[in-house]
């Protein structure tokens, strides 16, 4: 009974995601254009005896400077400094956040502003998912005892000692987000991953779905 309900709920949640995704075909079409002029590819370039071709580079150019421009310095993290009733708490959190934002991009191995930037000046949004270490840590546990979980559940405490939140820039044209009145209800992200990746990640319970 359980796995039938559970069965519904993977359906519903399916379906939702693709009316979801679905609604943002437009915007989608447009960020292949916008993807197609940074990477300069002319995909219905003429085909000429004896001349060659040349592609503007304005476009990239454009955005590359933007990269460079926006990521000569850090970020700056402000605060309010209403958040507590001492008053060095918002320089402790501007610190902590810091720090936190500066590890997650040595364990992305690049810096998260410049994705961030660039995702901005190529596609007008930045999407940047929050992950508590903690409790990907605490899942993975849920799902040890495998033999092959136990050199990814060492590398989530590990994780976990680095930083409590592991901040990722995602790429806007997988993202899917839904609003209402309260703001963001909802967020589809669709991505092709491979197989190995994938039980890393979920174990036993990926590597019967795939297999």
């Amino acid at each position: 009974m359980e796995a039938e309900v559970d069965l519904a709920i993977f359906n519903e949640a399916k379906e939702h995601a693709e009316e979801l995704a679905q609604s943002y075909s437009q915007r989608d079409k447009e960020y292949g254009v916008y993807e197609k002029m940074y990477l300069m590819d002319w995909e219905d370039k003429p085909n000429l005896d004896n001349i060659k071709i040349t592609i503007s580079p304005d476009p990239r150019n454009a955005i590359l400077g933007v990269v460079r421009l926006m990521t000569m310095a850090d970020p700056i993290v402000r605060v309010p400094d209403d958040m507590g009733e001492e008053y060095d708490t918002a320089s402790r959190i501007e610190q902590a956040l810091k720090r936190w934002w500066h590890e997650s991009g040595m364990i992305a191995n690049i810096p998260l502003h410049r994705d961030a930037v660039l995702s901005g000046a190529l596609y007008g949004e930045v999407h940047i998912s929050i992950t508590s270490t903690f409790d990907m840590l605490e899942y993975l546990k849920k799902r040890g005892g495998k033999k092959e979980m136990k050199s990814v559940i060492a590398r989530a405490e590990k994780l976990v000692e680095r930083t409590p939140f592991l901040f990722e820039v995602w790429n806007p044209k997988n993202g899917y987000p839904e609003f209402d009145s309260l703001g963001l209800c909802a967020y589809y992200r669709k991505v092709s991953v491979t197989k190995s990746r994938l039980v890393g990640q979920y174990g036993s319970l990926a590597a019967d779905i795939v297999a």
